[in-house]
């Protein structure tokens, strides 16, 4: 959405989250939480015309539960391409998005071609479930080549040609779904030394933090993307990675930083 308005203009997005859906069964099965790219989704769809092209800065602020309504309260400033959202989840504080749009002009999603080569199996499917509590169909890691614990790993994943998300996907894949499978390999990458397959036991793993998040071309069902993850630091009980995604050797999407933490259940559920 563009404008030349001199005044802000403000935007009220609504969505009521499924209370059964199977991607909430995948996120998590021990205790079923929205995820929190899908928020960034909720904030997307409200520029129909237009495509996310950066997320300045996402502050995670509070859980959303299935069946709850989420509320995305948007203003656009004048000028019309920076945005911010304020979102809640019944009412509750979630999310705080500052982010650009712009008209769409990429030409259409980079083609879907094979592989150049094989790639080493690090970790496979099932392998990676045991380290990270994510299952089907919202698993959205298939395969680790290169993993240095407490450094930096290189993972990968193949859009089904059906992908599961909470919205109807259509002919790409949603840039939201792009990123929650960067941050599935991210926690590949922060877990390997101490797996954590079930959130029951040790908390649920949330994302505090993104900042200058970019995207690229769009993403083509059927296409392998390329993950690449940089540990930077740790920060009390928080992690800090930075990296970025590729297709066909083509950038995707770009994240400055983003902060990650295992929060427990009791912590989550005091805030409901």
């Amino acid at each position: 959405m563009t404008t030349d308005t001199t005044t802000p203009v403000g935007i009220t997005v609504k969505v009521t989250t499924p209370v059964h859906h199977s991607v909430l069964k995948g996120h998590y099965p021990d205790f079923p939480l929205v995820p929190g790219a899908y928020l960034v989704d909720v904030v997307r769809r409200a520029f129909p015309d237009a495509e996310l092209v950066e997320v300045e800065q996402c502050r995670f602020v509070g859980p959303t539960f299935p069946g709850e309504e989420i509320v995305a309260k948007i203003t656009v400033e004048p000028g019309g391409s920076l945005c911010t959202a304020m979102v809640t989840a019944a009412g509750r504080p979630s999310a705080q998005i500052r982010f650009r749009t712009q008209a769409a002009h990429h030409p259409g999603p980079l083609p879907v071609r094979p592989p150049a080569a094989e790639l080493p199996v690090v970790l496979d499917r099932e392998a990676i479930a045991g380290i990270i509590p994510h299952r089907p169909p919202i698993l959205l890691v298939d395969q680790v080549s290169e993993l240095v614990p407490g450094k930096r790993a290189v993972a990968h994943h193949t859009v089904s040609a059906e992908p599961a998300w909470l919205e109807p996907v259509g002919d790409v894949l949603p840039q939201a779904m792009l990123l929650e499978s960067w941050a599935q390999a991210a926690l590949v990458l922060l877990l390997a030394e101490r797996p954590h397959p079930h959130v029951s036991v040790g908390g649920v793993p949330v994302a505090g933090t993104a900042e200058r998040v970019t995207f690229g071309p769009p993403v083509q069902l059927g296409s392998r993307i390329d993950h690449e993850i940089v540990f930077v630091r740790n920060l009390g009980g928080m992690s800090i990675v930075r990296g970025g995604s590729r297709v066909n050797g083509v950038p995707v999407l770009e994240i400055g930083r983003m902060v990650a933490t295992l929060a427990p259940i009791e912590q989550l559920l005091a805030t409901s």
